[in-house]
């Protein structure tokens, strides 16, 4: 896997860098020297990746991995709850949602990960601002959305972004208070 080839050596650079009381802009040592804060997959700024900057990256690199997975399965199943679906097949989807073969292998890709998990929070905080639109449930989206950016993987963002577009639009005809 990428993992110990690519994944592993970027964590470990936001590691020495932040210990050496450095911010990671440039790493030396992939391809004669790239941009690092700039590119998509380091998270820099992801805060749950911050474990690894203060703890070390071999102690904590598949504990963060299934932090996220459950993380993932707890947003699946409050915006099932939302839904109004009941608690045991809620419970269900959400494990069938977190222990997916896609979910399972992006543990080896913590960015991937991190920000796929991100995707049913920003499903339920969008369900309960369409319930009733608020200032609070506004920013609740908004850092949900930002914490997927942050996670820096991009791709998922703009997947997320085109399926709740679906998904709103879908729901558009059950008095969304927001259209």
């Amino acid at each position: 896997m990428d993992t110990m080839e690519y994944v592993f050596p970027e964590k470990w650079f936001n590691v020495e860098c932040f210990r050496q009381g450095r911010i990671p802009l440039w790493n030396p040592y992939i391809a004669c020297g790239t941009p690092h804060l700039a590119a998509l997959q380091p998270g820099v700024f992801y805060p749950f990746f911050w474990i690894w900057n203060l703890t070390g990256l071999t102690d904590w690199f598949f504990v963060v991995a299934l932090l996220h997975e459950a993380f993932a399965a707890v947003g699946f199943y409050l915006w099932l709850r939302s839904l109004k679906v009941s608690s045991l097949t809620a419970s269900f989807g959400a494990v069938g949602f977190a222990g997916s073969a896609v979910i399972v292998f992006y543990w080896g890709y913590p960015t991937h990960l991190a920000s796929v998990s991100w995707v049913p929070w920003i499903f339920w905080a969008s369900q309960r601002l369409g319930e009733k639109p608020t200032f609070p449930r506004w920013t609740l989206l908004s850092v949900f959305w930002a914490f997927q950016v942050l996670a820096g993987y991009p791709f998922f963002t703009f997947y997320a972004a085109l399926l709740l577009g679906v998904w709103v639009w879908v729901q558009k005809g059950r008095d969304w208070k927001i259209l």
